[in-house]
């Protein structure tokens, strides 16, 4: 396999994975294939396949595939020093700085600690003003370094067409999961409109779920228990664990992608990126 070809495995990894994980969805949560379903119910607290796959493996792939992107944008960095390349060398350091963010904030959940803190000692509720807009702020301040790298310096990777593309990629599906975490939970105690994920999540749930009569007994019992105890319906969760672990999944591999492809290019010059 030549080097163009391989700087694409990452993001053909991640839609076949996705692609699978989204046909067992419908196979386990939605059609009991195997009964597969009925053990889920029996040993796990949430009754669905889908809510513990969308942690492990997707979400957990998440953090080595941009470790991978943080050792390869060292590399790339490594090399450019070596060739007194200073615009290439700060670009993919800035870049590499702003993964590391990144990695902290998916692996630890940074702001969920600091905001739980911040609405403790404000005596706030869950997502009232002050939780919400310190979100808003912390997100704003980790994509300030990636943002910048890819402004400032945009000349280094614009003209290659495969790195361009997946940084473009990348950094959108970011951006869009990371609009969608805040904007999914924004101002949740504050509002009667309770929150989007709950929202949006009910014109994907319940018409996925009603197309088997055992998969809807099991939504509608599930969200009725959900709602005694006060917790977030399945629709939420949905949003919460597929939609938003998929968007950066995905992400993920197209930033690695990114460096490879140009990575490639400085080993190889004389081939277009």
């Amino acid at each position: 396999m030549n080097n163009k070809k391989l700087c694409h495995l990452p993001v053909i990894f991640v839609i076949a994975l996705l692609t699978l994980s989204f046909i067992l969805i419908l196979l386990i949560d939605v059609w009991n294939l195997f009964g597969v379903r009925d053990i889920v119910i029996e040993y796990r607290d949430f009754p669905y396949f889908w809510f513990h796959w969308f942690l492990v493996p997707v979400e957990v792939l998440q953090w080595p595939m941009l470790g991978l992107c943080i050792l390869t944008y060292a590399f790339i960095a490594g090399i450019a020093y070596r060739n007194g390349e200073k615009e290439i060398l700060s670009f993919w350091l800035l870049l590499g700085a702003g993964i590391i963010l990144m990695l902290m904030e998916d692996a630890g959940d940074v702001r969920h600690i600091i905001r739980n803190d911040i609405e403790e000692i404000t005596g706030e509720s869950s997502y009232g003003y002050l939780g919400t807009i310190f979100e808003l702020s912390y997100f704003a301040l980790v994509a300030l370094i990636p943002l910048y790298a890819i402004i400032r310096y945009r000349k280094v990777y614009w003209p290659g067409k495969a790195t361009k593309g997946y940084f473009l990629l990348g950094f959108a599906c970011y951006g869009l999961a990371v609009f969608s975490s805040w904007a999914g939970s924004a101002f949740r105690s504050v509002t009667e409109f309770n929150d989007l994920y709950t929202f949006a999540g009910q014109f994907i749930v319940r018409p996925l779920f009603h197309l088997n009569e055992g998969a809807r007994e099991l939504y509608e019992q599930t969200n009725a228990e959900f709602a005694e105890r006060g917790n977030h319906l399945v629709e939420f969760w949905f949003m919460d664990r597929v939609y938003e672990e998929s968007l950066e999944l995905l992400g993920a591999g197209a930033l690695l992608a990114a460096g490879l492809s140009f990575l490639f290019y400085l080993n190889n010059k004389k081939d277009r990126l």
